[in-house]
């Protein structure tokens, strides 16, 4: 999708990535889940570190901006390629907390 231009949709998928590693880390911990999608009160929830809320934080209006256009403002190019390594390093984290 990036290569093609669809930088919302790269972003919306990157947010949804990191959005399903919380939530699956927060079953494994609790065995339930929030029905939130602002990943960044998802990892405050499962006290993820410092760096990993503040990925986390640039996720959010990923989510917001494709699914509600009007509210959100136009992803770019850059803004998808940063949600998408916020995506891998949040994975990468939530991989780590799973045995």
């Amino acid at each position: 999708m990036l290569e093609d231009a669809f930088f919302d949709a790269a972003a919306f998928h990157a947010q949804q990535a990191a959005e399903m590693a919380l939530k699956a880390l927060q079953i494994h911990r609790t065995g339930t889940f929030m029905k939130v999608h602002d990943v960044k009160q998802l990892a405050t929830n499962l006290s993820a570190p410092a760096a990993v809320v503040q990925l986390s934080a640039l996720l959010s209006p990923a989510y917001t901006g494709t699914r509600y256009p009007d509210a959100g403002g136009r992803i770019t190019r850059r803004d998808a390629v940063d949600a998408i390594d916020a995506a891998r390093r949040t994975v990468r984290w939530v991989e780590s907390e799973m045995p």
